[in-house]
């Protein structure tokens, strides 16, 4: 059976002590790792390998936002994905954290089954949203769409004519498979242009090479 690795990441508290329960009752995850603040987190990324990185944003302190990019570099092999415990769905903090490489995003009253299947989801390679984040992402989204796009950066000139037309696929939501089939492309193809695009324009996710190509008027 495939292991899942996590590590928790937030002040001790009965909630905390509930968390470890439901995760541990599910027999395919393995707690690796706990800390309390992000400098902790840093640390157990580089110590225990965690597949999964879950924060409650409720109990690490308050700086713990502005960390996040830091998570990307302490990793010796593939970066670790972010999950969010959230107590609701604030604008601000949600676009924040979809830039700095966040992958889901978990309501702290949902069901437990919606957080094993969180879990299990990005330790896949996906991405998880609860209904109320994924209303507040689209949203904001057909703002940037009906606003006027803005003249391509110079970022854009590092990218080559077929990055490009995988870029703007990406930014309309295509997975690497209809990519693929699009362009007429070998699907490990598409996963190595979308590597070098995200390594071109220092980005880590789709979510933030989508929010590019909006910015960019690249999405024609």
């Amino acid at each position: 059976m495939l292991t899942r690795r996590l590590a928790l990441v937030g002040a001790s508290s009965i909630f905390q002590d509930g968390l470890r329960a439901v995760l541990n009752a599910v027999e395919e995850f393995r707690i690796v790792g706990e800390a309390q603040d992000m400098a902790g987190a840093l640390h157990a990324i580089g110590r225990c390998h965690p597949d999964v990185l879950l924060i409650d944003t409720e109990s690490v302190e308050s700086g713990w936002l502005a960390r996040l990019p830091d998570l990307h570099g302490h990793a010796d092999g593939p970066a670790p994905r972010v999950l969010l415990l959230i107590v609701s769905a604030d604008d601000g903090q949600l676009m924040r954290a979809a830039a700095a490489g966040v992958d889901g995003w978990v309501l702290k009253d949902e069901e437990t089954a919606d957080l094993v299947a969180a879990i299990r989801a990005l330790s896949s390679g996906y991405a998880w949203l609860s209904p109320q984040v994924a209303r507040r992402l689209l949203d904001h989204w057909r703002d940037t769409l009906a606003a006027p796009p803005k003249p391509p950066s110079e970022e854009v000139d590092r990218l080559s004519r077929r990055e490009l037309s995988v870029l703007g696929l990406v930014a309309h939501g295509c997975s690497n498979a209809e990519i693929a089939d699009e362009l007429v492309l070998g699907e490990a193809t598409v996963k190595t242009h979308v590597s070098r695009i995200l390594t071109k324009l220092d980005l880590h996710n789709r979510v933030q090479l989508a929010a590019f190509a909006h910015r960019n008027g690249l999405t024609e």
